[in-house]
């Protein structure tokens, strides 16, 4: 029997969504993930901040769910109209956004 995706709650954050998910299908989100977007290295950048298009597409045909509800639940569609398109680029940082740090498979914030 097939184990339905959690909805997403209001306002999650993508991280957490893909991570409570992975948890309902018992695995672990590395693993789940590679099912999402295979050979993306999604874990290694900040994928609350922002997704490449091409990715949002994969992870909502994966999920089945409108490209617009994953887009929705980045940082993006909230802070754009504040810092501007430029803001997004990878590494370009936010004054008042505690960055993700990531080493292998060792996290830390800035």
């Amino acid at each position: 029997m097939m184990v339905p995706l959690p909805t997403p709650y209001p306002d999650e954050i993508l991280s957490s969504w893909i991570i409570r998910s992975s948890l309902a299908h018992g695995t672990d989100p590395m693993g789940w993930s590679y099912g999402l977007w295979q050979d993306w290295r999604g874990w290694t950048r900040d994928i609350d901040r922002d997704v490449p298009p091409e990715i949002l597409g994969k992870i909502a045909r994966a999920v089945k769910l409108p490209v617009e509800t994953i887009r929705a639940m980045t940082l993006k569609p909230l802070l754009l109209p504040f810092l501007g398109e430029n803001a997004f680029r990878p590494t370009t940082g936010w004054d008042w956004v505690i960055p993700l740090g990531a080493r292998n498979r060792i996290r830390s914030n800035g």
